[in-house]
């Protein structure tokens, strides 16, 4: 049986994934683990093969796979411990498994039948789970878009369906300063100012494209995924 995986997922400043998938002889339902507001109730998306399986009946237990970054699993068990409240009526039999949102999707497409049911990945590999037809539409958009900030939406949407709810933003720049030596903490210049005026220092890694790029996006360069 081929398995559709319902996902969320995190992007360059934003986003990370979680799946539905199907599995033996019983239908699977799936709720999103870690939403933006870290509500695991409000998040719920069915499960199915290739199209959405109706909802599994009360009496049967849900057999769900896990996979989440080894800093992660804490979190996860955290959530899932407050999704099966949010849902006493139902019997869940999930396994939390081990896995970076870095290979998720390498380790996916070797064989996406023995993939987790709820992962998450970085959002730049989003386009290629849905080329291998691995990832199954989410269902509650109006949820989900009203939930988070457009671009997250964005990232996690592909030929205008919604794959994977966004998730995190730690993909993003932060600045660290202090307030009593820096007065416009949006200028660098101004920074590097400041601190020179008051014997500081400022610092930044710059042996890394990933933070060098910062001041070709600040000069107005843009990047368009393909």
């Amino acid at each position: 049986m081929k398995k559709k995986v319902l996902s969320a997922l995190l992007c360059a400043s934003m986003v990370a994934t979680m799946v539905a998938g199907c599995g033996g002889s019983s239908s699977e339902t799936t709720d999103s683990n870690a939403a933006a507001d870290n509500s695991a109730a409000d998040n719920s998306a069915a499960a199915g093969t290739e199209e959405a399986a109706a909802p599994a009946a009360s009496g049967d237990t849900i057999a769900l796979r896990v996979w989440a970054a080894e800093e992660d699993q804490t979190l996860t068990n955290e959530l899932i411990e407050q999704f099966k409240e949010a849902n006493p009526d139902q019997t869940f039999d999930i396994t939390v498994g081990v896995e970076s949102e870095a290979n998720a999707k390498d380790d996916i497409l070797v064989d996406p039948t023995a993939a987790a049911d709820v992962f998450a990945f970085a959002s730049d590999q989003l386009i290629d789970l849905v080329d291998a037809g691995v990832l199954q539409a989410v269902q509650d958009v109006d949820t989900v878009s009203s939930q988070n900030v457009a671009g997250a939406v964005e990232a996690a949407t592909v030929d205008g369906t919604l794959y994977a709810y966004p998730m995190s933003a730690d993909n993003g720049y932060f600045l660290y300063y202090d307030s009593n030596v820096v007065t416009d903490p949006t200028n660098w210049d101004a920074i590097l100012t400041d601190c020179a005026a008051a014997g500081k220092k400022a610092g930044m890694v710059l042996a890394s494209g990933w933070y060098n790029a910062g001041f070709f996006y600040g000069a107005g360069f843009t990047t368009v995924l393909n």
